[in-house]
């Protein structure tokens, strides 16, 4: 088993998954974190969502502890006004900051973190494209494009990057 991460402080996708050989991987679940988090400073925002991430997987119908590696979008500047305004706001760095705590979180909770770059997975499709590829390839309906983004970036991984 495989946990896909699409880090935000505000809106957290994971999805987890089974690889399997001969055919695309099989998610098994999927969701977002969401918490309030505006008003705290970023160490106890991050402690905030870790803490939404690990309920979330704690609670699903299968031993989690079976996950052999967590999967982590590794974010990227793009010269977008989007990106560069977020750069400039700290927007960026927080985001820095808190994919290097979930990768810290996935290396001492399942032994394996890798980081995907953005650029690697979708390039600079829009999340919407994403979405439409992944509900279509997986049969499923999306309530968040962070799920969708994190299931893309989980396969991704499986069907591209951990064959490298």
């Amino acid at each position: 088993m495989l946990l896909a991460i699409d880090p935000s402080i505000m809106s957290l996708g994971w999805a987890v998954f089974i690889p399997c050989a001969d055919a695309h991987p099989h998610l098994v679940s999927f969701g977002t974190v969401k918490r309030e988090t505006g008003g705290l400073p970023l160490e106890q925002r991050i402690d905030v969502i870790i803490e939404g991430l690990e309920e979330a997987i704690t609670s699903l119908t299968f031993p989690i502890s079976k996950c052999e590696a967590v999967i982590i979008e590794k974010p990227q500047l793009w010269g977008a006004f989007k990106s560069v305004a977020s750069m400039h706001s700290g927007a960026l760095l927080a985001l820095h900051i808190l994919v290097g705590a979930l990768y810290w979180w996935g290396k001492t909770r399942f032994f394996k973190a890798h980081l995907v770059p953005v650029s690697e997975w979708k390039g600079q499709l829009s999340k919407e494209i994403t979405q439409r590829r992944m509900e279509a390839k997986y049969s499923v309906k999306f309530k968040t494009d962070d799920e969708s983004d994190a299931v893309g970036i989980g396969d991704h991984y499986i069907t591209k990057g951990a064959k490298k």
